[in-house]
């Protein structure tokens, strides 16, 4: 078939005018039901190019897309020239195709599409003297896609500068968090580079607080930052949600349930003073870590997510305490000495009056509890 004179400019008018297409794929083509090229077209037309090469910037032409190419027979596909051309606009085009496998076509081509390292076969993805290869070509897109879609684990190893450069391993870790183990020291103390992977992937709260150890006090003071955040947030909108579906109860006034209309009027109240609380934390106007205390002792149906973001938090946040005590102790000069004496004393009393804190505001709360239910009974006898 060679009816076309320039199959680049070719258009479905044409196509159809040639009357070298039937009908019935030439319809398809219309509605953009590209699939049925499969259907309607043997193995051998999909493999000859005086016949698919037409239908792809007809294609192309009407509708701005190269996705004909998806359906082009191996041999086509394996054209290094055109593939050069699909990835400058439609990268994805090249998933699973021969180019796709071809580390010199990537190569040559990666700087004009950092995306296509995306669509690259999973094999290439592995290779590290691959990845080693196209890393050594110096370039930040690149480099950051690689860091997004390829297993880097051995490219850090090799190339240790990687380990020291935030940006990429913050996009190295939303993919992987157990990447956060070569990361180097002075990251590892982050402030900015800790909170950015924690928001990129709530995973890497998850890691730190197992691994407290490697980590020094601005990141731990980052992590807990964000997951007081994250936690009040989710707790907030848990308690908001169960308060409304309360609310919406007792809207339906079931007059022949009063016990459970009161029963119910008691969990509302108990919810939202849960709300108040965290408003507060929100706000700042309560110590964090003793309202964590709290409101585990209170909230004794919480839900599990709630409950591990709290174990977090109070984890996190003793180590962050501990190694900063640990970095002030060391940096005591001999002037000092007597002074950490006195200082362990007060610390002593610092922890005895944060118990009693804490103790008083779980007592406090479960009081509020107490005189809503004894108002209750004396409403019920009246």
């Amino acid at each position: 078939m060679e009816s076309f004179l320039n199959n680049k400019i070719v258009t479905l008018k044409d196509l159809k005018e040639s009357n070298e297409y039937q009908n019935e794929l030439i319809e398809n083509l219309e509605r953009r039901e590209f699939k049925a090229i499969l259907e309607l077209l043997s193995n051998e037309e999909r493999a000859n190019i005086s016949i698919m090469e037409p239908i792809l910037y007809a294609i192309k032409n009407e509708f701005n897309t190269y996705e004909v190419y998806r359906y082009y027979a191996t041999n086509l596909q394996d054209n290094t020239k055109l593939a050069a051309e699909i990835i400058k606009e439609e990268p994805e085009l090249i998933k699973n195709t021969p180019v796709s496998r071809n580390e010199e076509f990537i190569l040559q081509n990666v700087k004009t599409n950092p995306d296509i390292i995306k669509y690259m076969s999973t094999e290439l993805k592995k290779d590290t003297q691959f990845l080693e290869n196209l890393y050594n070509l110096n370039e930040k897109e690149i480099s950051i896609n690689i860091a997004k879609e390829c297993n880097i684990a051995d490219l850090i190893q090799n190339h240790q500068e990687l380990a020291k450069n935030p940006e990429f391993m913050v996009e190295a870790i939303k993919r992987d968090v157990s990447l956060l183990k070569y990361v180097n020291e002075e990251l590892k103390n982050n402030y900015e580079f800790i909170q950015n992977a924690c928001i990129e992937n709530n995973d890497v709260i998850d890691y730190v607080a197992n691994n407290t150890e490697i980590f020094g006090v601005e990141a731990l003071a980052a992590s807990k930052n964000v997951l007081i955040d994250v936690s009040t947030n989710s707790a907030l909108v848990g308690f908001e949600e169960e308060s409304k579906k309360i609310e919406e109860q007792l809207n339906q006034k079931d007059e022949n349930n009063i016990q459970n209309n009161e029963e119910l009027i008691k969990q509302d109240k108990r919810i939202k003073r849960h709300i108040e609380l965290i408003k507060r934390i929100q706000n700042g106007k309560y110590d964090s870590k003793r309202a964590a205390v709290v409101m585990k002792a209170l909230c004794k149906n919480m839900d599990e997510k709630y409950k591990k973001q709290l174990e977090q938090y109070i984890k996190i946040e003793d180590a962050r305490i501990n190694r900063k005590e640990q970095i002030e102790k060391n940096q005591i000069n001999p002037e000092q000495i007597a002074k950490r004496i006195e200082n362990e004393n007060i610390r002593e009393t610092k922890i005895e009056e944060e118990f009693l804190a804490i103790k008083e505001e779980v007592s406090k709360q479960r009081n509020l509890e107490k005189i809503d239910e004894e108002k209750s009974l004396k409403e019920e006898e009246h």
